[in-house]
C-alpha cells in the first residue's frame, strides 16, 4: 500500500510541481511518470480482475491534460505514442508467418479472406441505421464515421484473445488455431487499411497504387536483406542474447527509416520522386514480418518480447492522453451502443461464415464469442485518423470506451464461449446451423495391434 500511496501523490501533485525537472530530460520525466502510474494501477486491476490494457488507458487520462495535467507536452505525448505504435506493430508482424498462412486449410483461408470487409460492411449498415433512427447524435456526422466504425466492428484483440487462450492452454486446439488465424488476417487486412488511409479525403487511383507500390518495394528490400544477410548476422551474434536484442531492435527501426525515406532516397540515386514512402507504422509491420519465417524468429521473439510490455503499455498511456473530456452523456452512450453492435458482428458475420466454410457448430460458435472485443488494431486506426482530420476527438473517445468496454467483458466471454452455444444450441438447429452427426458404436472402427 505504502507504493500505492507515492503512485498517488505522483499522480495528484500539481503540474507546477513538475515544471522544474533539475537536469532531467523532458521527455524523460514524462515516460517515467507514465510508467509508475500506469504499473501501479496494472497492479489494482489486476487485482480486480480487470484487463490491465484499462489501466494503461485510465493512466493516460489520469496524468494528461484532461487529468493532473502532469504531461500536457504535445510533443512528448505524440513521442510517446509514435515510439509504442511502432514497436507494437513489429511485434505484430513477427507473429505473421505467410507460409504458414498459405499452407492453411480452406476454412482459415476463405473466412480470413471475407471476414474483415463483411464485417466492414456490417458496420457501415448499422452506423447508417443509427444516424437514421438519430443515436449518437453529433458524433456520427463525420463523413467518414460510418466507414471508421465499420474497421471498428470488423477486428478482435490480438492481444487480449492471445492472452487468455495461452492462459487457458487452449491455443493448440482448433478453436485456438482458428482464432489465431482469423487474427492474422484482421491485422493484415488493418495494415492495408493503414496504407490507403492518407489517401481517404482524395481517393485517386494513381496514389493509391504508389502507395501499395511503396510497400511493396520496402517489403521486396527487407526480404532480400532478411533472407541473405541476417542469417549471416544472427549467426555471428547467436552466443550474445544482449546483441540479438540491439539487431532486432536495429532492423526494426533500419526498415522504418527506409520506408520514410524512400523518396530521398529514389531521388539521390535515380533522380525521380514517385512520392512512395511509407508510414513508420508499415514499415515496422514489414519489419516484423519479414523475420518471422526466419529460423532465429524464435529467439528474436523471445528477445524482444522482454521489452513488449513496455512498448505496450507506452502506446496505450499515450492514447489515454489523447482522449478528451466526454461532451455529455452522448460519448458513452454510443460507446456502449459500438461494443454491442462488434459483439452482434461475432454473431451474425463471423459465425455463420466460419460455419459455411467447414468448421462445426460448436467451435464456430466458441470461437467467434472468443473473438467479441474491439482491436488495438481498430484503435490505431481511429489514432491515425484524428491525426488526417478524418474523424472527430469525440469519436475517437467513443471507440477508446468502446474498446474498454469489450476489454472487461473479454475474460467473461471466454469463459462462457461453450455455455453459450449450449444456451442457443436450439435456436441455432433451427436456423439450420446443426452440429454434425454423432457416429453409432457399430459405424466407429476398432483397430488393435495384437
Amino acid at each position: 500500500m505504502r507504493f500505492l500511496s507515492v503512485g498517488c501523490l505522483l499522480a495528484i501533485f500539481p503540474a507546477t510541481v513538475w515544471a522544474s525537472t533539475d537536469g532531467l530530460s523532458l521527455l524523460v520525466r514524462d515516460i517515467g511518470l507514465c510508467i509508475v502510474v500506469a504499473g501501479l494501477l496494472a497492479i489494482v486491476f489486476v487485482r480486480l480482475r480487470i484487463p490491465e490494457i484499462a489501466a494503461y488507458l485510465v493512466a493516460g487520462v489520469i496524468v494528461g491534460p484532461i487529468g493532473t495535467a502532469v504531461v500536457t507536452d504535445p510533443g512528448n505525448i505524440e513521442t510517446i505514442s509514435e515510439l509504442g505504435l511502432i514497436l507494437l506493430l513489429y511485434l505484430i508482424g513477427l507473429e505473421i508467418d505467410v507460409r504458414k498462412l498459405l499452407a492453411s486449410g480452406r476454412i482459415l483461408i476463405v473466412s480470413g479472406l471475407l471476414q474483415y470487409p463483411l464485417c466492414v460492411g456490417f458496420g457501415v449498415v448499422v452506423t447508417k441505421l443509427l444516424i437514421f433512427a438519430g443515436v449518437g447524435g453529433g458524433l456520427l456526422s463525420d463523413s467518414y464515421a460510418p466507414l471508421y466504425i465499420g474497421f471498428v466492428v470488423a477486428a478482435s484483440s490480438t492481444l487480449l484473445v492471445v492472452k487468455l487462450f495461452q492462459e487457458t492452454f487452449q491455443l493448440d486446439t482448433e478453436a485456438g488455431r482458428i482464432a489465431l488465424g482469423l487474427l492474422i488476417f484482421q491485422d493484415i487486412w488493418a495494415i492495408g487499411v493503414i496504407a490507403v488511409q492518407p489517401n481517404f479525403s482524395a481517393p485517386q487511383f494513381g496514389p493509391i497504387l504508389l502507395s501499395f507500390l511503396g510497400i511493396g518495394v520496402l517489403a521486396v528490400l527487407a526480404s532480400l536483406i532478411a533472407r541473405f544477410l541476417i542469417p549471416v548476422g544472427f549467426k555471428w551474434i547467436a552466443k550474445k542474447p544482449e546483441v540479438v536484442f540491439a539487431a532486432a531492435i536495429s532492423w526494426c527501426f533500419m526498415i522504418v527509416l527506409l520506408g520514410v525515406y524512400l523518396d530521398v532516397l529514389t531521388s539521390w540515386f535515380f533522380k525521380f520522386n514517385l512520392h512512395m514512402s511509407v508510414g513508420a507504422e508499415m514499415g515496422a509491420l514489414i519489419a516484423g514480418a519479414t523475420i518471422a519465417s526466419l529460423p532465429y524468429s524464435t529467439e528474436i521473439i523471445g528477445k524482444v518480447s522482454v521489452v513488449k510490455d513496455f512498448f505496450v503499455t507506452l502506446f496505450f498511456v499515450g492514447l489515454g492522453m489523447t482522449i478528451p473530456m466526454p461532451d455529455g452523456v452522448n460519448v458513452l452512450v454510443l460507446a456502449v451502443v459500438l461494443a454491442v453492435v462488434a459483439v452482434l458482428a461475432r454473431y451474425v458475420v463471423i459465425f455463420p461464415l466460419l460455419y459455411f466454410s467447414g468448421l462445426d457448430r460448436r467451435n464456430s460458435m466458441v470461437t467467434s464469442v472468443r473473438l467479441g472485443q474491439i482491436s488495438e488494431f481498430s484503435l490505431v486506426i481511429c489514432f491515425l485518423g484524428l491525426q488526417l482530420g478524418h474523424i472527430s476527438g469525440e469519436l475517437a473517445s467513443t471507440v477508446i470506451f468502446a474498446f474498454v468496454i469489450t476489454a472487461l467483458l473479454t475474460p467473461l466471454m471466454y469463459r462462457k464461449a461453450d455455455a453459450i452455444h449450449d444456451h442457443l444450441s436450439g435456436l441455432l438447429g433451427r436456423l439450420g446451423f446443426r452440429e454434425p452427426p454423432q457416429k453409432s458404436a457399430a459405424e466407429q472402427k476398432s483397430y488393435s495391434l495384437a
